[in-house]
């Protein structure tokens, strides 16, 4: 992947310190760059091999400098066109997937949640994987109407979660 990254697990009893959750995110000289449960960077591993194709194709062409009335030059220009193109088709499909995915999540929380006791800057989504987040709505449903904490329900799946009001 990156040459400057390392793998850490989280400095503090289970959470991130760059996002207080409990993960292990892969820092570089800078700081975070790639979080696990975090972003879709490890997933969308089309996204980087296009990424990666459409810059080899640059980088050959600028290299080779092929005539413009040459196959090579024709060739490495529509094959860079085309997964250029590909590579925003691909990301914004994944994009609003992503806010579809979001949007779910957060009707979903504004049904369960009575009591809001969890501060979010909007990215409270990106600390618990899918399974977790399953988990944290069934503890929410089991609470009695009007008293439903998210704080408890979290604390009940993940005891060291910080991230609290």
């Amino acid at each position: 992947m990156v040459s400057d990254t390392i793998l850490l697990p989280a400095p503090r009893m289970g959470t991130c310190w760059a996002h207080k959750c409990r993960s292990a995110c892969i820092y570089g000289a800078t700081g975070p760059i790639v979080a696990r449960r975090h972003t879709t960077f490890m997933k969308n591993r089309m996204l980087l091999l296009l990424t990666g194709l459409w810059t080899i194709l640059v980088v050959v062409f600028m290299a080779l400098r092929p005539r413009p009335q040459s196959a090579l030059f024709w060739l490495l220009i529509i094959s860079a066109f085309a997964s250029g193109g590909a590579y925003m088709l691909y990301s914004h499909f994944d994009s609003r997937r992503a806010k579809r995915r979001f949007s779910l999540w957060r009707h979903r929380l504004d049904s369960l949640v009575d009591l809001r006791d969890v501060k979010d800057d909007g990215h409270l989504h990106e600390c618990f994987d899918d399974e977790e987040w399953d988990r944290i709505f069934q503890e929410l449903q089991r609470m009695p109407a009007g008293s439903r904490s998210l704080r408890r329900a979290i604390e009940a799946i993940d005891p060291h979660f910080t991230n609290v009001a």
